[in-house]
């Protein structure tokens, strides 16, 4: 009889495991999967863009031209521009000439000035560097067997810092004579305000004015440049 019921008790343990179970696995069938994360909204964030302290310089600096211009002739704006405008009028307008050209070789005078003192502060400078190279003694370095080891290896020590102040003084006057060239050159040549003196003093002695134009001639850069494989605008400014 124990035997019995402790059988029937086994078997309905069973069946009741087996109906648990069932129900767990179908209350697991009943729960929704979980939603797959959004790739776009897990991504990470992209890195932080990297600013260069140091942009190559790449872009090119194109300073607009500067002309003369009269009666759709067009000069150089320099003081050499001035002076062929001159020489072209020589013979059809002499009095013209002759109150024009004592200014357009000065305006020249200076820009050759202007000339000579950059090349002048430039070599200068260059020769003196070279120099400073050539006038180095010659230090001979003291052998270990010298029986007077300390005095040769002072006066060696000594030969050195010899050539390295001289080397010194040759680089600084190169460089300064470099500096002062360039601010000479700047200094001594002619501005545009001293052209227009002269463009403003022609107009008032001629009827036909003459302007001082800054830029790119409209009527020829406007447009595709097939060199260039770029699309060019241009704009004038006259004085």
């Amino acid at each position: 009889m124990s035997h019995t019921r402790g059988r029937r008790g086994v078997l309905v343990a069973g069946c009741l495991s087996v109906v648990v179970f069932a129900r767990s696995a179908a209350a697991q069938d009943m729960i929704p999967p979980a939603p797959m994360p959004d790739p776009l909204l897990t991504a990470p964030p992209p890195p932080p863009a990297v600013v260069d302290p140091f942009p190559s310089s790449d872009a090119v600096v194109v300073v607009p031209p500067e002309h003369l211009v009269i009666n759709d002739r067009y000069f150089e704006g320099t003081p050499a521009g001035l002076r062929s405008y001159l020489e072209s009028i020589k013979s059809t307008s002499p009095a013209l000439y002759a109150q024009l050209s004592p200014d357009a070789d000065r305006l020249q005078s200076r820009a050759t000035t202007s000339m000579a003192l950059l090349a002048g502060g430039l070599g200068v400078g260059v020769l003196s560097i070279l120099a400073g190279v050539a006038l180095r003694s010659d230090c001979a370095l003291p052998s270990v067997n010298d029986a007077h080891f300390a005095a040769a290896a002072s006066a060696w020590n000594a030969c050195n810092e010899d050539n390295m102040d001289r080397g010194v003084v040759f680089d600084v006057v190169g460089v300064l004579a470099a500096l002062g060239g360039m601010i000479g050159a700047v200094s001594t040549w002619p501005t545009r305000q001293d052209l227009l003196d002269v463009v403003n003093k022609h107009n008032r002695l001629s009827p036909d004015p003459l302007r001082l134009q800054v830029g790119y001639n409209v009527g020829y850069n406007v447009g595709y440049d097939p060199a260039q494989h770029t699309a060019q605008a241009s704009a004038t400014l006259s004085f």
